[in-house]
């Protein structure tokens, strides 16, 4: 509703002193990045809703309403509700994705939520014990306004939930039905909530109503703030990179990145290191300029598993200082691609965090295989 727009971006970096959100979630871990600095309001007062004074200059300063604001009880739900669906619904086979439907058009919401009960009550008599998650929203398929649901419901005391599509409609009994399984949690956690910060879907719901329900006793992960250095010190070896997903918000008006968030999700190693390895690295990179101890540059090559490559930028990688040798090279650096020689205590996987440059090297003397 607000006029920002979201953009996929391949900047996954985050720097070794950035501080990050770390979320505990039962099947993995989950690190977030914002570049975005929260303004100095320590200067301001608040005298109501409609206004604030500065306390500096006395100035009494009226706030900017604006109407297409998302309510903030909407933003907090969603974010809950995506976080304990991550946390309690990441299992493969136990856990069940519905879409119902209503075969007539259908705008009661109370009427919904007991369809969903006696629909719900109809599978623990047949499956044993049951834990749910669903969301009520209006189907943008139709031409009449028309409710439907999406949920996903998690066998608790057995490993597989299987459910005959046939056999969920009829007990559904309203109208049509699709199930599948949860693969990606991370990626039905969005779509699940993809419609609500539309304008038509949050008239739906009364001001301050639950956007999501589910039993009771699921609670949110538990979340702690590190820098990414003492994330990777203290999970390192016993947690690898899954995957990395990047956004940027842009405004709407100014087409300006107002900021950058960055999502990192690390799942369990199966086999434990028994000891961190050493490794080092050739690689090419553009360089920008000398920031303290660190080299800031950009154009790091790296290729994934599926032999695709892609380019990093405003990456921070520390100096060995102590070597006079290496420094005399930095401070004779010129902008543009160079040859580095990188030592890493970590897998390539965490994108260099915890390298450090070792040695600057001669383009002409470099044999052209890149390592990653």
């Amino acid at each position: 509703m607000s006029n920002v727009e979201i953009q996929p971006s391949d900047n996954t970096w985050i720097g070794n002193d950035d501080v990050v959100t770390v979320k505990h979630f039962s099947g993995c871990k989950k690190v977030h990045y914002s570049s975005h600095e929260q303004n100095n309001l320590s200067n301001y007062k608040k005298l109501n809703n409609k206004c604030c004074i500065n306390k500096v200059t006395n100035k009494i300063i009226g706030y900017k309403q604006n109407t297409n604001k998302v309510p903030k009880y909407v933003a907090r739900e969603v974010a809950r509700g995506k976080d304990i669906l991550i946390h309690h619904f990441s299992g493969h086979q136990n856990v069940l994705f519905f879409t119902l439907t209503f075969e007539k058009a259908y705008m009661d919401i109370s009427g919904t939520k007991k369809h969903f009960n006696s629909f719900l009550k109809k599978l623990k008599r047949r499956y044993g014990k049951l834990i749910y998650f669903y969301v009520i929203e209006l189907q943008k398929e139709r031409k009449e306004p028309s409710l439907h649901i999406h949920a996903a419901i998690k066998m608790v005391e057995q490993k597989r939930f299987t459910v005959n599509k046939d056999e969920a409609e009829v007990l559904w009994g309203h109208g049509f039905i699709k199930a599948k399984r949860l693969y990606n949690v991370q990626k039905i956690s969005s779509y699940f909530f993809k419609d609500f910060f539309r304008e038509e879907n949050l008239k739906i719901y009364p001001k301050n109503s639950h956007i999501y329900y589910s039993s009771q006793g699921l609670k949110p992960p538990t979340v702690e703030k590190l820098t990414m250095t003492e994330f990777l010190e203290k999970y390192g070896d016993d947690y690898y990179l899954d995957n990395a997903i990047a956004n940027n918000v842009i405004d709407g008006k100014t087409k300006k990145i107002m900021c950058s968030n960055i999502d990192k999700f690390f799942k369990p190693r199966k086999y434990k290191r028994k000891s961190k390895r050493k490794f080092k690295l050739k690689i090419a990179i553009r360089f920008i300029k000398m920031e303290a101890d660190k080299l800031l540059c950009d154009d790091i090559y790296s290729t994934t598993k599926r032999n695709k490559c892609f380019k990093t930028y405003g990456i921070k990688i520390p100096l060995d200082t102590k070597n006079t040798i290496l420094m005399n090279k930095v401070r004779k650096l010129k902008k543009g691609k160079q040859w580095i020689l990188l030592e890493s205590t970590f897998p390539l996987g965490y994108g260099l965090c915890n390298a450090k440059v070792i040695d600057i090297l001669d383009e002409k003397d470099i044999t052209r295989t890149y390592l990653f």
